[in-house]
């Protein structure tokens, strides 16, 4: 048990196996709210995963009112803090709606931030769809948080053969996964063109974009993965989504298509490849860098090294 609250019932713990039932309820209790742009519940299965040493509960004697999740990443590349140093990413933050406003957040952000601190993290990172940004971003702020970033929206009418594509469509996660400076490319085949791409697919309900990136590289390119931090994310206009880009480490496994596919799966993707910067087509480098790729050290460092003269394909 971390600390007991002031004066009355509230303590805070990590999260355990026993509580991922009450877990599961209380977001399904967020989803039903409907105050989260893009938040679906998870399963017991799917928090269970997302469990890590930073994940605590908030309780009123036996009942849990409250949960954060929370992992360190590592080597960022943020402006925002020190080239190379490990952080803290918080992935969710939850009270229930009768114990808001009593100081629940906030004390379990600072256990968490304690637990990192002692683990020799000193930097936090977070983001938020709230569709309350003012009060969001009011408890942040007030809790010392500053805001780097902020994105805003909006829906213009779009013509009628594109109307419904933006519901239709799935939110997705991509992996860029490098070894001796080459980058795991997959040739697929859509119609009558062929390209590269990298590992990634929609997320499914009640993943989080973490879950659906490393389940994707596993249905791919038949390897589990570990994620190595966060590269940021990029909107595909054409569908109206937005695509989660990790960096990924498969460390000495051997990428190949299948069996994890599906049969009309098998007939796009077909077949996995290690791919040096100067053997892939400028067209599928330029989705690399929306990809992120220039969070990636090495091939930062790479862009950076260029001169300055202009090309464009012919």
């Amino acid at each position: 048990m971390l600390k007991m609250g002031r004066g009355d019932s509230m303590t805070y713990e990590l999260m355990k196996t026993e509580h991922l039932q009450d877990i599961e309820t209380l977001q399904k209790e967020w989803f039903a709210e409907d105050i989260t742009y893009g938040f679906v519940a998870g399963t017991i299965e799917q928090i269970s995963e997302a469990m890590t040493p930073y994940s605590l509960v908030a309780k009123d004697g036996q009942r849990i009112v409250g949960f954060i999740q929370a992992d360190v990443m590592h080597d960022n590349e943020f402006c925002i803090f020190p080239r190379g140093a490990s952080y803290l990413e918080v992935f969710d933050l939850f009270v229930t709606k009768e114990y808001r406003s009593k100081g629940i957040g906030k004390e379990l952000l600072l256990q968490c931030e304690k637990i990192a601190r002692e683990n020799g993290v000193h930097y936090v990172h977070l983001s938020s769809a709230t569709k309350d940004s003012d009060t969001v971003r009011k408890f942040y702020t007030g809790n010392d948080y500053a805001i780097w970033t902020t994105s805003f929206f909006k829906k213009l009418d779009t013509p009628s053969e594109l109307k419904g594509n933006f519901t239709k469509h799935k939110n997705g996660a991509v992996c860029i996964v490098i070894r001796d400076s080459k980058i795991l490319m997959i040739r697929q085949k859509r119609g009558d063109k062929e390209y590269y791409g990298i590992p990634g697919g929609g997320i499914e309900p009640g993943e989080t974009p973490q879950q659906a990136a490393i389940r994707e590289l596993w249905e791919e390119c038949n390897v589990s993965g570990k994620i190595v931090k966060s590269l940021g994310t990029h909107h595909c206009p054409h569908v109206g989504t937005t695509v989660h880009s990790f960096h990924v480490d498969i460390g000495d496994q051997t990428p190949m298509i299948g069996p994890n596919l599906s049969e009309k799966e098998k007939q796009i993707l077909l077949e996995t490849r290690w791919m040096a910067l100067d053997e892939i087509c400028e067209r599928d480098r330029a989705f690399l860098w929306t990809a992120g790729l220039a969070g990636v050290l090495e091939f930062f460092n790479e862009l950076t090294s260029w001169g300055d003269d202009i090309s464009f394909p012919g």
